[in-house]
């Protein structure tokens, strides 16, 4: 018994942190997660050509997106822009069966051995209403129940003492930078050749 608990445990723990962690939303938009004053960030593929890159990241683009003619702008081995549509689920909107719906933009450049990836431009709505990075105060004013101003909020202010200040909404904030960094990995393990698609 105590042996699939244990089984079960690490399988979760893997799920929960098997995951990288390359944006990190903020206040300003997404930032490094490991470098708050980069809007982007590097990742490397030393014995890979600029090539061979820009072709893994464009056949996975093409795979990925239904209407991947549409949604990727790309310009041979130098860019890579994807203009794509997602929802998905934090705890909160599963409650309303209502996921986010999220509008967005990746722009991925290529060098040798090496990609850069633009923090991710967005705009979100839920159930046809757009969602704000940051609500300010006067709006909190008109919400009488907490789990409503963060529900609609990533962000919010507060007023203190004659200070406002910003609180964070940890859930929603990491359930749309989850949403981004999957994207990612999904392209880190199609240039390492780590997806199952290759396998034929």
């Amino acid at each position: 018994m105590r042996k699939y608990l244990f089984l079960t445990i690490l399988f979760c723990s893997t799920l929960v942190f098997g995951q990288n962690k390359y944006f990190e939303l903020t206040p300003f938009g997404f930032r490094n997660a490991t470098d708050s004053t980069k809007d982007y960030v590097v990742l490397n593929f030393p014995k890979k050509t600029k090539a061979e890159l820009y072709k893994r990241v464009l056949v996975w683009a093409n795979k990925n997106y239904v209407t991947g003619k549409n949604v990727v702008s790309p310009v041979e081995n130098e860019n890579i822009t994807i203009n794509a549509y997602g929802e998905y689920d934090d705890d909160m909107t599963k409650s309303f069966g209502e996921p986010n719906a999220v509008k967005y933009r990746i722009n991925i450049s290529f060098k040798d051995g090496k990609i850069k990836i633009d923090a991710p431009d967005f705009q979100l709505s839920i159930d046809n209403t757009k969602i704000g990075l940051i609500c300010p105060k006067d709006i909190l004013k008109l919400m009488t129940h907490t789990n409503e101003k963060e529900t609609w909020c990533f962000y919010y202010e507060i007023e203190n003492e004659n200070k406002t200040s910003l609180v964070e909404n940890k859930i929603k904030i990491q359930a749309l930078s989850d949403f981004f960094n999957q994207r990612i990995d999904q392209i880190k393990q199609k240039i390492e050749n780590k997806t199952t698609d290759d396998n034929w």
